[in-house]
């Protein structure tokens, strides 16, 4: 591969080295090494990273002066800073801040992630949980409430986001879940709901304020821990109602009175499936319910009305998550579609999908809107969170990947599996399970290079020069370039299980770790130079400064050093008690080692005196009893971080400062990241920031602090940007091509520039002379109208005047009027008031009269009902005779219609084939034309768009003008209209005062009319209820008995459809015997003529016994015709049948008679089965006959008290809610009608013989 190096600085950059080299290889001239910045006196301060109060000292205090003081207080070594990565079963992991800013969790943490500046502010999880579960924003997005999963109960973060605070932590100790699996609030803020896990699924309602979070309410919102909840939420309209839903089937509509919760009744005749999802849409309490086959149910005042499905061809696709907005809302599908449905004008339709768009392959796990509902934010589950531009989705083209853009830039889907970083550039070089190799700018903040393999890569090196890298396999290694946008193949190495790779401080040199095998490549070549020989597996390799020595780490326990000169080890130590090492870290100097034992401590290995003597030898120094496992190390300068392996709690760093004797007893200092254990940590050479990786796929970025002879600590100073080099590595074929396309482009820019600076001289003369003529213009016109306004004014100054006036009078005429009303409404209300007492004793007269008429009305109601029952019956006789009559008629017709049709479709057939050819003759001449205006329309097109970029020019100098003039009319109008509006309003207040006298005399009329009828209407609803529950209930029972009866007859159709197969098979079978036993009775007549034929022969033969040579030729003659003449015969039916006859007739008989036997034990069990089931039919014909009786007399009583209603409606007409009423019996009745019918009782079937 053709490589070169590129950048302004390239020859003065090659020849400088690393930071840290000393020297170029072993035995090699030493070389200046670039000595870290020194830490001057001049107050040089960084800005601070958001803190959130009552946190882990991983937020305060890591930055500051960088100036040594020594009344300095002790604060943490790091400070996060920036987060790559995004923590995905967290349960609405994505909102939206503010337009610019965007919160979701990645690791231990919470992101607010500024798209505008590229920059993040974390909020740290609470110490002692077990990691995040759940976020919710309130809808004033000033709130952020994070769910943890607790020790034994979980726990409910409270932060202000705007002013980046926690403000409370609250639990529910009743909760009995240690998981939250979502949280929501009430559209106006003011309510929390929050869902635990199983197995009790306690959903709790919180009460939200400023000052107090507190549990109100709770309630169970499933059975048990196979039927998981996956989320409940309020209504955008009422935060009295909510949803839950989950597996299994469950969906709850709940309803929340003084804190308490009441379940709503809503009827779903479906099958029960997992539901994922569900999101309440529109201004209405409508709800979209996603399930796993992919149905879109969509319910409306908790009725089921549709199911929505995509556009017609479509893939059907279950539905991962939903979000509403303003139009509709967006449905994220289970296989990366992207649908947005919104409202139909059809009323039926409810909602229609419009537009389809495919994200990705993978899963849609979370999506929600910008508050401006431009843009739509997609967190799928590959980690990746892409943007959506929801205002054009009615434009924007499904086909096209443009329409998604990558928020920041893209993660690990899977855990990291090795970090490393180099010192000429601020790059890390990164693996992960999902087999992907990333390299990062931690500066931009951006992903530079990624790239998938197929084998699962296991390590990786970064060159210190920041141009290579090297990836390790269980095959093989790779060396690749890192070009501008790719990463390229350099070299392979064949190199099986390779455990560790790790390049040379100078870069000259990599080394690969294979078991107990240490091997040494130079790196540009690729060629082996020393082979190292351990006494067991290594685990990692420690290179000196100088890159003369190195360390190893073994896994046994065992440390070592090795000269590379000589390829022997100098030294090694064993560590007491022995046992596996994780890995390892060690000084530049090689002094001191440190390594992550597997019994939870770490352990120190350097030079320790041996007895009184100077002489010092390798040896362990200390052990270090550690809180939990310990997997990785990196060393500082006095300074050890190490990164936690528990898999049940988040995962933390841990600084240990090597200041003092007392060190190893010290508590060192915690700080959260990761939510899983922490599989790789490294520093960057300047030793100013840490990077750390983690198995859930995050990367963290920390901010570093030195620590002094005294413990004391400090900012350092980081490298530059200006100190960084600019090289990169580009191929020769795309730099002379780029060298080339800039000369063009230039040569292009020039003639654009001379012919747009003519173009605009032109324009400007042009332009001048039409802005004189238009000053001169409209200076005339303005003087003109100042006069107008002057004289308008002093008419508008005496008409205000002459309001003023009138205004006055009014006032006073308006309050003597009052006085006077006052006093006559007062004696109206007194003689109203003796009126009502003396309605009152009427209406008790009332009563007493209609209770006689009601005890009247009810005999008369007994002997009706016989007579319309007697009726009844004769109408469903006759009813049963025109349904004969009308099927016969329905037959004819539709053979009628059948012949018909065959003839429509002939003649449609023939006019079709015509008007296809003269449609083809006619499109052929059309493309011609088209084709011709096509040219023409282009040309007229380039001249029209220079004319339009012409007056819209001309058209903003007028406008601007034209505005001033607008404005100028504006002020008259005003004027005009203030003129109007106290006149308006004289006429407003007399009319007001009419009003209010009428609607005085209204409410009190009404009032006497509702007190009048209040008690009737009230006894009669409640005894109109009582009737109509039971009939219900039998309804319902009556179409589950109808329902059973169904699917037993289904039953029997089937049955009878297999048994006549089955007697078709055996008709067959028998038909085959009776053939075959034809034959084998032809064959016997045959044998036995032939018999009788060999007999009369040998009886002729025998005839000539006594002369010798007529015996010989008559047998002779027999044996001719009976024995060769046979042979010849019986091979040619061989030949032709190929079987034993007597052998198949045998098979074929037993075969039968097994048939035989079956088929009657087949029939005696049918016959059973017949005479149980239509015992059954008999026992359910008569209760079904007895229950149609009941109900008819039910119907007859329906339909006399319905008469009877209207009749007293007549009477009483003038009560609307009466006339209510009796409309709802009659609707009531009808359906009952209408459910008798479809059940079959108004006609029942004849029961079977």
């Amino acid at each position: 591969l053709p490589l070169r190096v590129k950048g302004p600085r390239a020859a003065q950059e090659r020849r400088r080295r690393c930071p840290s080299t000393a020297v170029d290889a072993p035995g090699g001239q030493p070389s200046r090494a670039a000595r870290p910045e020194a830490v001057t006196g001049a107050a040089q301060r960084q800005p601070h990273p958001p803190s959130i109060d009552g946190a882990t000292g991983a937020t305060a205090g890591a930055t500051g002066s960088t100036t040594r003081s020594p009344t300095m207080a002790d604060p943490p070594v790091l400070c996060a800073r920036h987060a790559f990565g995004l923590k995905g079963d967290v349960s609405s992991p994505i909102h939206y801040g503010d337009e610019a800013t965007t919160i979701y969790p990645c690791g231990h943490s919470i992101i607010l992630y500024n798209s505008e500046a590229k920059d993040q502010e974390l909020i740290p999880g609470l110490p002692q949980t077990k990691g995040i579960t759940a976020l919710a924003l309130a809808p004033s997005r000033k709130w952020l409430c994070v769910a943890e999963k607790g020790l034994e109960t979980a726990q409910i973060g409270v932060y202000d986001v705007i002013h980046r605070k926690k403000k409370r932590v609250v639990q529910y100790q009743d909760l009995q879940s240690d998981t939250i699996v979502h949280m929501a609030f009430s559209h106006d803020g003011k309510y929390l709901l929050t869902q635990g896990s199983g197995p009790e699924w306690t959903l709790v309602l919180w009460a939200f304020d400023k000052k107090t979070v507190k549990p109100v309410g709770s309630t169970r919102t499933s059975d048990g821990s196979r039927s998981r909840v996956r989320m409940a939420t309020f209504s955008p309209r009422d935060h009295g109602i909510i949803a839950a839903s989950g597996d299994n089937g469950i969906l709850r509509f709940l309803r929340v009175q003084e804190h308490q919760f009441r379940a709503i009744p809503f009827n779903l005749k479906r099958d029960p499936q997992d539901y994922l999802c569900h999101s309440f849409v529109g201004n209405r309490d409508a709800l979209v319910l996603a399930g796993e086959n992919g149905d879109l149910l969509y319910f409306e005042s908790f009725e089921f009305r549709a199911l929505l499905s995509g556009p017609p061809g479509s893939k059907t696709e279950a539905t991962s998550s939903l979000v509403a907005f303003s139009r509709g809302f967006v449905a994220g599908g289970c296989e990366g579609s992207l649908r947005v449905f919104e409202k139909s004008d059809d009323p039926r339709a409810h909602y229609e999908c419009q537009r389809v768009f495919s994200v990705n392959d993978s899963t849609l796990m979370d999506l929600t809107v910008s508050p401006s509902e431009e843009t739509l934010l997609i967190a799928s589950s590959d980690l990746a969170l892409t943007t959506f531009n929801l205002a054009n989705s009615d434009v924007a083209n499904a086909d096209d990947a443009k329409c998604f853009e990558s928020l920041a830039t893209s993660y690990h889907a899977k855990g990291v599996l090795a970090l490393d970083t180099c010192a000429r550039k601020p790059l890390i070089a990164t693996v992960g399970s999902d087999h992907l190799l990333k390299v990062w700018d931690y500066r931009r903040k951006v992903c530079e290079v990624s790239r998938r393999f197929r084998e699962p890569p296991t390590g990786v090196a970064l060159h210190p020069s920041g141009l290579y890298v090297l990836v390790v396999f269980p095959s093989q290694a790779k060396l690749l370039a890192l070009l501008e946008n790719e990463a390229s193949d350099v070299h392979e190495v064949e190199a099986l299980g390779t455990s560790h790779v790790s390049f040379a401080r100078g870069g000259h040199f990599f080394a690969l770790v294979n078991n107990s095998v240490v091997t040494v490549y130079d790196t540009f070549s690729c060629e082996k130079r020393y082979s190292l020989r351990a006494a067991s597996r290594v685990a990692t390799v420690c290179w000196q400064k100088g890159d003369r020595r190195l360390a190893t780490v073994g896994r046994d326990g065992s440390c070592a050093t090795w000269d590379l000169s000589t390829e022997q080890r100098d030294q090694e130590a064993e560590g007491a008690p022995k046992a596996p090492f994780y890995d390892g870290a060690a000084s530049v100097d090689l002094k001191r080692v440190f390594c992550a034992c597997e019994d939870d401590s770490i352990r120190e290995f350097g030079q320790k005196a041996v007895g009184q003597t100077a002489v010092t030898e390798f040896s362990p120094l200390l052990s270090i009893k550690t809180s939990e496992s310990v997997g990785s190390l990196v060393l500082d300068e006095r300074v050890l971080f190490t990164g936690s392996l528990s898999t049940e709690r988040p995962g933390f760093i841990y600084a240990h400062k090597l200041t003092g004797d007392d060190w190893a007893t010290r508590e060192p200092l915690k700080f959260p990241g990761h939510s899983t254990n922490v599989t790789c940590i490294k520093l960057s050479y300047d030793r100013s920031q840490l990077f750390s990786g983690g198995s859930d796929g995050s990367i963290y970025v920390y901010d570093c602090s030195d620590v002094d002879q005294k413990g004391r600590t400090y900012v350092r100073s980081k490298t530059r940007d200006d100190d960084y080099t600019e090289e990169i590595l580009v191929r020769r074929d795309e730099l002379t091509s780029g060298v080339k396309e800039k000369a063009d482009l230039a040569n292009k820019v020039d003639e654009l520039v001379l012919n747009n600076e003519y173009q605009l001289r032109l324009k400007d003369m042009q332009f001048k002379e039409e802005l004189l003529q238009h000053q001169e213009k409209y200076s005339a016109e303005l003087e003109i109208d100042g006069q107008k306004y002057d004289a308008l004014n002093a008419k508008k100054k005496k008409m205000e005047d002459a309001y003023e006036q009138q205004i006055k009078e009014l006032e006073d005429q308006h309050r003597a009027e009052f006085r006077d009303l006052e006093l006559q409404y007062d004696s109206k209300i007194n003689s109203e008031v003796a009126r009502y007492q003396g309605l009152v004793a009427a209406r008790d007269q009332e009563n007493r009269s209609w209770d006689q008429a009601n005890l009247e009305l009810t005999d008369s109601h007994t002997a009706e009902k016989k007579e319309l029952q007697e009726a009844f019956d004769i109408k469903v006789e006759e009813e049963k005779r025109l349904q004969e009559q009308v099927r016969v008629e329905t037959a004819e017709l539709r053979t009628q219609f059948r012949e018909e049709k065959v003839l429509v479709e002939e003649d449609a057939d023939n006019e079709v084939d015509d008007e296809k050819a003269s449609y083809e003759s006619k499109l052929v001449t059309e493309k011609r034309l088209t084709q011709k205006l096509r040219d023409e329309n282009g040309l007229s097109k380039k001249k029209f768009a220079q004319l339009t970029k012409d007056v819209e020019d001309q058209k903003e100098e007028m406008s601007a003008l034209r505005d001033r003039e607008f404005d100028l009319r504006e002020s008259i109008k005003n004027l005009e209209k203030d003129v109007q509006g106290h006149k308006k309003e004289i006429r407003e207040r007399d009319e007001t005062i009419a009003d209010k006298e009428k609607r005085i005399f209204d409410l009190k009329k009404k009032n006497q009319e509702l007190e009048k009828f209040k008690f009737v209407l009230d006894y009669k609803i409640k005894e109109l209820k009582r009737q109509i529950e039971p009939r219900e209930s039998e309804i319902a029972d009556l179409r589950r008995q109808v329902e059973e009866m169904d699917l037993e007859l289904e039953q029997y159709h089937k049955s009878n459809a297999a048994l006549d197969l089955m007697i078709g098979e055996l008709r067959l079978k028998l038909d085959g015997m009776s053939k075959e036993l034809s034959q084998q009775k032809s064959l016997i007549k045959a044998g036995e003529a032939y018999t009788r034929k060999f007999r009369r022969d040998l009886a002729m033969c025998a005839a000539g016994v006594e002369d010798q040579n007529d015996l010989k030729a008559g047998v002779k003659e027999l044996y001719q015709r009976y024995v060769l003449d046979e042979d010849k015969r019986k091979d040619s039916e061989e030949s032709s049948a190929g079987f034993d006859l007597q052998a198949e007739y045998a098979r074929q008989r037993e075969h039968l008679e097994r048939n035989v036997a079956q088929l009657k034990r087949k029939v005696q069990k049918d016959e059973t089965m017949y005479k149980t089931d239509k015992k059954r039919m008999a026992n359910e014909g008569k209760l079904l006959t007895e229950t149609m009786a009941k109900l008819k007399a039910v119907h007859a009583e329906d339909l006399q008290r319905r008469e009877d209603l209207a009749v007293r409606a007549e009477e009483q007409a003038s009560d609307p809610r009466l006339a209510e009423i009796v409309a709802g019996l009659g609707e009531r009745a009808q359906m009952l009608e209408e459910l008798m019918g479809e059940a079959g009782l108004l006609h029942p079937p004849p029961l079977p013989q």
